[in-house]
């Protein structure tokens, strides 16, 4: 019979029942979470292939499911989980509101003790800029230190949107022109 994955120290790692009640969320939930790319499961062996949750996207998941009841869209959540998986630091915790005497024209603000990045709206959130931007302060805090400037910032956004749109673009005309992700034309 397969055996189910382990952890570090040799623990089974908790199927999607427990592991929704473990941190709040009904499985439906946790797969979700899973669908939209915010939290990842490793799956066991056999043709059944049961996923199993470590606990960093316990953890995740619950701080997914907090951030989902405040108003924070998936989508930034995924985009910022794969930023951080890129370049190897913890996802930002996510906040709305503002801190004290920084507010005057700010969307958002990257606080290095909390490593939260605090919308000042809502509506912020779903600003791809705003986000970028300021999770371009949380990668440049990763040492404790704040460094990199607004400047640096904007550009490093800018580059990441330019970038974006430049893969979606010739994945649209792969599309146009037939092709699929085999990498090659539709038979026809």
């Amino acid at each position: 019979m397969p055996r189910a994955p382990y952890d570090d120290e040799g623990q089974e790692l908790p199927r999607i029942g427990p592991a929704g009640e473990a941190i709040g969320l009904s499985p439906r939930m946790v797969r979700y979470l899973e669908e939209q790319g915010v939290i990842a499961a490793e799956r066991g062996p056999g043709p059944r292939g049961h996923r199993h949750y470590p606990p960093p996207e316990l953890h995740l998941g619950r701080a997914a499911a907090r951030a989902m009841d405040a108003g924070h869209p998936t989508a930034t959540l995924r985009a910022l989980r794969m930023l951080a998986e890129h370049y190897r630091v913890n996802v930002p915790k996510l906040g709305i509101g503002v801190f004290e005497g920084r507010t005057k024209g700010v969307a958002a603000v990257y606080s290095v003790q909390r490593r939260e990045i605090l919308a000042a709206k809502r509506e912020y959130m779903y600003n791809p800029f705003v986000m970028i931007h300021e999770f371009y302060h949380h990668l440049r805090s990763a040492s404790g230190q704040h460094r990199g400037t607004e400047r640096q910032a904007d550009e490093f956004a800018m580059q990441f949107i330019h970038a974006y749109e430049e893969v979606a673009s010739r994945i649209k005309s792969m599309k146009e022109a037939g092709w699929t992700w085999t990498g090659g034309p539709r038979p026809g």
